[in-house]
């Protein structure tokens, strides 16, 4: 199934809430700081410069797919990002 057939906006507090449900980094986080980071300079720089403007930065393990937005269901906010 395509992303797009699978798409699911967010319908309420509980989809809200599954946004916010990583708790620690990952062990892939390019935002530990326990380990050498791996992001080039201008993604970081393109990361920041998102951040500044409001956009959401989501796990890699549940956005790898392009295309996905802060009203698909199925992702989750980084938790290396928002620490």
């Amino acid at each position: 199934m395509s992303p797009q057939q699978d798409f699911q906006p967010t319908r309420g507090l509980a989809d809200i809430q599954r946004l916010f449900a990583l708790k620690r980094p990952c062990k892939d986080c390019p935002f530990r700081r326990d380990v050498r980071g791996y992001l080039g300079r201008d993604r970081i720089e393109s990361i920041i410069e998102g951040h500044q403007e409001g956009v959401p930065f989501f796990c890699h393990k549940t956005s790898s797919i392009p295309g996905y937005h802060v009203t698909d269901r199925r992702v989750r906010y980084c938790a290396g990002y928002q620490a």
